[in-house]
């Protein structure tokens, strides 16, 4: 068989091509460097620069020890490096993988080396997303066991502090110290609800909310609205929504991701002292790969974030608060967007201070509800209405059914399987079932159908403290998260019952 040299360039320019491969050269120890186009297109610099130079502006400075290292070690024959990052003057980060072929000078010193670079960052961010997910996953694990069980103890403390309070207030003995000491204890327990619901919603299919067609502007003023009012004074909050784009959402969830990070540009301002502090909020729509697409835009102009958390911002337990945060209100914010089918963005801004772009698909709006649908005014029959609360923690039977008593509701209560099949066979039907998702060994659900056998008409709320999936959803009539105080309870149970 002839070999055929012009055949051979010409595929291999066809495979440079192809696979948009950066080549390379360098002449040793000082000599120029040499980029083709595609070298120059990822660094994001039209023109090369010698080795040293090359290191220090464009290499990533956790990757240059790597390079440095492997410069330092050059030997006769090919080698293979990376994947290591580079950083282009818009501060975009690119994963390449280097390979190469070291020339020796006649006394077997390092003479030239010629390489090729390839752009990698499509399948590390595939890799790393895996990884994330694993971790996700198993955190979601993790979530799911811890957040009941923690969820009741909460609800349990909530409950009491409640009712002591109500005891105090009675006998008139209530004290600004009582008063004090009763806002730190629930301010402590709303706290550690908070951190079990962002563990949750790493890992939660779905979410409490329904999903809806919403403006994005209007869920960004009111959030907005909401978190400028513990700003500091002198911070100044600036918002651009002008938009009417719409998103298909669950809005509470929205809002949680946006006050997170807004909640985080003020912290970051406040921990820097940065002198005029601006927070901005702004959403545009855009075109992306051809589909409309919803983007919001928060930044400050604070110190930013370093380069060794940028990177590992949206992982769990990932903070620059140290012992002041819990590492999860990102990564939590990041597994919302995915579940929407969006993503996050952070970065810091070629003109200083933190940015973190939040991306979702456009909607279209919801149509206009039709004259004469109005929802009927909630009656005020329940009074008197028969309750049936079921919970295999005492404490909380105790709390609650007290709580609804008080609230004009006639209670019974259940702790078992076995004792809610006593309660129907002995009692009169109730109008509603507060039924809790653990009972021992047993879950709740496993009661519908006899419940829903022996009382058509009756109205079961599942009482529960972590996410529920779609489908348990939808067989009940409404779901009541743990914890949630007394009146909140009661509030529940009447809406439940008005519906």
């Amino acid at each position: 068989m002839r070999h055929d040299p012009e055949l051979d360039r010409e595929a291999n320019a066809l495979a440079v091509d192809a696979f948009e491969i950066g080549l390379w050269s360098a002449d040793l120890p000082a000599g120029p460097l040499v980029w083709n186009e595609r070298m120059c297109a990822l660094t994001g610099h039209p023109t090369p620069a010698d080795p040293r130079e090359w290191l220090s502006r464009f290499v990533h400075a956790e990757d240059q020890p790597l390079v440095l290292d492997a410069a330092e070690h050059l030997r006769a024959g090919t080698f293979s490096l990376g994947p290591i990052r580079v950083v282009t003057p818009r501060h975009q980060v690119v994963w390449i993988r280097v390979n190469g072929r070291v020339h020796l000078d006649p006394d077997g010193r390092p003479a030239r080396v010629v390489g090729s670079a390839m752009d990698v960052s499509e399948a590390v961010l595939s890799e790393q997303r895996l990884a994330r997910s694993a971790r996700f996953e198993t955190l979601g694990y993790f979530s799911a066991g811890v957040s009941h069980n923690f969820n009741n103890m909460l609800m349990v403390i909530e409950a009491c502090l409640e009712e002591l309070r109500t005891t105090l207030d009675d006998e008139g003995i209530w004290s600004e110290a009582s008063e004090r000491a009763m806002t730190d204890a629930h301010d402590a327990a709303r706290r550690a609800a908070e951190v079990v619901a962002q563990l949750s919603s790493l890992a939660q299919p779905g979410g409490a909310d329904a999903w809806a067609v919403r403006e994005v502007s209007e869920i960004c003023r009111e959030v907005g609205r909401l978190v400028a009012r513990v700003f500091p004074a002198e911070i100044r909050f600036e918002q651009a929504l002008v938009t009417k784009a719409c998103v298909k959402c669950v809005p509470g969830a929205i809002e949680q991701v946006l006050s997170n990070v807004l909640l985080n540009a003020r912290d970051a301002l406040v921990t820097a002292k940065t002198p005029d502090p601006v927070v901005s909020l702004a959403v545009v729509v855009a075109d992306l790969h051809g589909a409309s697409t919803v983007q919001i835009f928060v930044r400050d102009n604070g110190p930013g974030v370093p380069d060794a958390v940028l990177e590992r911002v949206f992982e769990p337990f990932v903070t620059t608060k140290g012992s002041a945060g819990t590492g999860l209100g990102l990564a939590s914010a990041a597994a919302i967007m995915e579940r929407h089918g969006g993503q996050m963005i952070g970065r810091n801004h070629p003109q200083g201070g933190a940015e973190f772009l939040i991306q979702l698909p456009a909607a279209e709006p919801a149509p206009a509800p039709l004259a004469g649908e109005a929802k009927p005014a909630p009656s005020s029959t329940t009074t008197g209405a028969r309750v049936l609360v079921v919970d295999d923690e005492r404490p909380i039977l105790r709390v609650v059914s007290k709580g609804l008593s008080r609230a004009g509701f006639s209670v019974s209560t259940a702790s078992s399987a076995t004792e809610v099949e006593a309660v129907l066979e002995r009692e009169p039907a109730f109008a509603l079932v507060l039924l809790d998702r653990s009972l021992g060994l047993t879950k709740g659900e496993s009661l519908l159908p006899l419940i829903r056998a022996r009382m058509p008409d009756c109205k079961v709320l599942s009482f529960t403290g972590e996410p529920l999936a779609p489908s348990l959803l939808a067989r009940v009539d409404g779901v009541l998260y743990k914890p949630v105080s007394l009146k909140g309870v009661a509030a529940a149970v009447r809406e439940a019952l008005d519906a």
